[in-house]
């Protein structure tokens, strides 16, 4: 939904739809004034998903699921890239 964001803690928070940062993908947060869900974001500034990685490369957890898909009868690998809460990237990778 446009404005609505997911915080690295889970919390979530807007701005406004007609806010120019409501259309960003990436906010780097600076205030918020509220609580949980909708704590309305105060100051901000946008940020790309490649500063993200190289700034906070420690902090970002990569996991590998695998899972059996009964119906097509395959093994399923699935790779995904969280910043806390933030699900950077997803992707599916080919089976073992």
């Amino acid at each position: 939904e446009r404005g609505r964001f997911v915080l690295a803690n889970g919390s979530g928070a807007i701005v406004a739809a007609a806010d120019p940062l409501a259309g960003e993908m990436w906010l780097v947060v600076a205030d918020l004034q509220g609580k949980a869900q909708n704590a309305r974001i105060t100051a901000a500034a946008p940020v790309d998903e490649a500063d993200i990685r190289a700034a906070l490369a420690d902090r970002i957890e990569t996991k590998r699921e695998t899972s059996f898909d009964r119906e097509r009868r395959a093994v399923r690998v699935r790779e995904t890239a969280r910043l806390g809460a933030i699900t950077l990237s997803e992707r599916m990778l080919p089976a073992p």
